[in-house]
């Protein structure tokens, strides 16, 4: 994984953890039930999911988004032999029914889906300390994942020319653009080196020229 994009996950996932720590119990036991109690909640966890391997990774909480459409959103970096393969998005709708869906974020591969883009899931990966194993967050009576959700098609373009346009066109799809995810970035970094925003906000908006 690139240094651009360790930095710039490992600083968002604090900020989504820090947000998280608020959230209320009755929203913190359903993610948790959703989940399968994979979620990270300490800065080790977050450290070994951004910057470990193969080993024991876990859904990230998401920064509070206040626009009212989903409850909270989590993502999750899946890898394989220390390679990023897709950036999952889990999304808690609505606590009340279990209502969650689920977006898997892909850059080109040499097959059909020879191009950067976003599919729905709906199974979702965990990562024991041994190896990997496909988990179904579904439950026919109270919702979770449908499993009817299609896996493969529709996949669509998304303008990311590698794995850092990617994280940052998730984070856009969260948040929006103005007042969103430009405010978030800037956040993430007035502390420390304004030369890191500048550069996520600099390739946020080459990649989203291509789309005006």
């Amino acid at each position: 994984m690139p240094e651009d994009l360790k930095k710039l996950m490992f600083a968002y996932s604090l900020r989504g953890m820090s947000d998280w720590r608020d959230a209320n119990a009755s929203l913190k036991r359903t993610a948790m039930r959703c989940l399968c109690n994979g979620i990270a909640e300490q800065p080790h966890d977050v450290h070994l999911t951004v910057h470990g391997w193969d080993t024991h990774p876990q859904f990230v909480p998401m920064p509070r988004h206040e626009s009212g459409d989903f409850e909270w959103c989590f993502f999750l970096p899946k890898k394989a032999h220390g390679q990023l393969e897709s950036l999952l998005l889990f999304i808690l709708v609505n606590r009340k029914d279990d209502n969650c869906i689920a977006f898997r974020f892909e850059c080109s591969d040499e097959g059909r889906h020879a191009y950067s883009h976003v599919q729905l899931t709906s199974k979702l990966s965990k990562s024991g300390l041994s190896a990997m194993y496909d988990v179904d967050v579904q439950n026919t009576q109270s919702g979770f994942l449908p499993l009817w959700l299609p896996d493969s098609y529709p996949a669509f373009p998304v303008p990311a020319r590698d794995w850092t346009e990617m994280f940052l066109a998730m984070m856009t799809a969260v948040h929006g653009r103005h007042g969103g995810v430009d405010d978030v970035i800037r956040d993430l970094f007035e502390a420390g080196s304004g030369a890191h925003a500048r550069l996520y906000h600099e390739k946020l908006q080459e990649m989203l020229c291509n789309l005006s």
